[in-house]
């Protein structure tokens, strides 16, 4: 579904942003976390 798809890639954006710009090793860790869920989810 091409909406998910895009709705996807905006949620990806925004956590690579966050893991750029993460202060602390926990924030850095939190948004690769979701990363890898949304990418391989279980």
């Amino acid at each position: 579904d091409r909406e998910l798809a895009t709705r996807e890639v905006k949620i990806a954006e925004q956590l690579i942003k966050d893991r750029d710009n993460a202060k602390t090793f926990d924030d850095w860790y939190n948004a690769k976390w979701r990363l890898d869920d949304l990418f391989y989810p279980t």
